[in-house]
């Protein structure tokens, strides 16, 4: 059972995600959150083996949410997801600090 944490800050697509990866044999959604404002204490509670996480979201976005899991955690697989274009997402000031995760 591959065991997964969401992160999507639209409920509609946050509940539609759920309700089709927890439909699908071999995997559980152990939770969902709207934005990663507390994403340390959420992979640290879970221990989720993949973390999927949308990259614009208020509040503490998903960049910023892979370096702070990261600061916690090198194991965890975290697929990024978005509905951005990829052009808007570097064209914004810092962008390219936040996905610094070394």
């Amino acid at each position: 059972m591959i065991r997964l944490l969401l992160y999507e800050d639209n409920p509609q697509l946050r509940e539609g995600l759920t309700m089709l990866i927890s439909g699908s044999e071999g995997f559980e959604v152990l939770a969902a959150f709207k934005n990663c404002d507390n994403v340390q204490a959420e992979v640290e509670a879970f221990s989720p083996d993949v973390i999927l996480m949308d990259i614009d979201m208020p509040g503490v976005n998903g960049l910023e949410g892979l370096k702070r899991i990261r600061e916690i955690n090198n194991a965890v697989k975290i697929l990024m997801l978005t509905v951005l274009m990829i052009t808007e997402i570097f064209s914004r000031p810092s962008a390219m600090e936040r996905m610094d995760t070394s």
